[in-house]
């Protein structure tokens, strides 16, 4: 009882057998990356970002390579996308264009390339497909059946 209660949103992304990295979150509104160079033997912290205290959290990331990353925030306030070129050492964010205001939430997102990858969103009353060909600064929906 007490302290931060951690969750891992997705399982380890590994870039190859050896090197891989694993998102960890606590309810304190932090997420911590540790990446992995054996194979998921061993683990080292390679970045922490804090999220937001008060109702912040992480809600997933697509690990493109070992030097670009993007994790989905939410609350308080809009979703943003943050992102990192450099392993985590800097980050910015972004409010995405596409989602529109009634977006709560990323469910998933992944990525082929640096460029194009794939969203799930929630809207409050249902989830829906997007994708982006622009490394995630742009999404579009995609129609359903």
């Amino acid at each position: 009882t007490g302290g931060a209660h951690l969750y891992v949103p997705e399982p380890p992304v590994f870039w190859s057998a050896a090197e891989g990295i694993v998102e960890v979150g606590d309810s304190a509104g932090s997420v911590r990356l540790y990446r992995t160079k054996d194979g998921g033997r061993t683990w080292a912290l390679a970045a922490e970002r804090p999220t937001g205290a008060g109702g912040g959290a992480t809600e997933g990331g697509a690990f493109i390579d070992p030097s670009t990353w993007l994790l989905a925030e939410s609350g308080p306030g809009p979703l943003v996308i943050a992102r990192s070129t450099n392993g985590g050492a800097s980050w910015t964010t972004t409010t995405p264009v596409g989602f529109g205001p009634s977006v709560v939430g990323i469910l998933s997102m992944g990525f082929w390339d640096r460029s194009r990858g794939e969203s799930v969103i929630f809207d409050g009353s249902g989830t829906s497909l997007f994708v982006t060909a622009d490394g995630g600064a742009t999404w579009s929906p995609v129609a359903g059946p």
